[in-house]
């Protein structure tokens, strides 16, 4: 249970990250908006293909938190943490390829795409910051 409620907690942490840089969450999100209008007037818009790459891009943000979650407090164990905080990292790295690559697979809908891969990435930025905390159990 106590890892259920330090995930969520992670997670609304992560969620107050993106209000307290509104300036950069609100130009995702207009961005956002106007793509999804464009990509809602095309008839050629593969929203199939959309729905699956957000979906597998916004997966990221969330491994990175339960990473946090799992792996949370320094103390619990013996060995070094770097590799707990090279591994996380290694995930948004995964995820910012995959970003890459979804822009260029639904070509359809670029600009949507790109839109939701740099939503995710944002996210991604704050759980990472957060879940780095979490396993070197050093909290600013």
């Amino acid at each position: 249970m106590e890892n259920t409620s330090t995930f969520f907690w992670l997670t609304e942490q992560a969620a107050s990250g993106l209000i307290v840089l509104w300036p950069v969450s609100a130009a995702i999100f207009v961005l956002f908006i106007s793509s999804a209008l464009i990509a809602r007037k095309k008839e050629s818009t593969p929203w199939r293909r959309v729905a699956l790459w957000a979906s597998i891009l916004w997966i990221f943000p969330f491994l990175i938190l339960l990473a946090g979650t799992l792996w949370a407090g320094a103390e619990k164990y013996p060995s070094p943490t770097e590799w707990r905080g090279y591994s996380i990292v290694a995930i948004a790295v995964v995820q910012v390829v995959f970003a890459a690559v979804a822009v260029f697979r639904v070509a359809e809908a670029r600009l949507l795409i790109f839109t939701i891969g740099c939503s995710s990435v944002w996210f991604s930025f704050w759980c990472l910051f957060l879940a780095g905390m979490s396993i070197a159990d050093d909290w600013i």
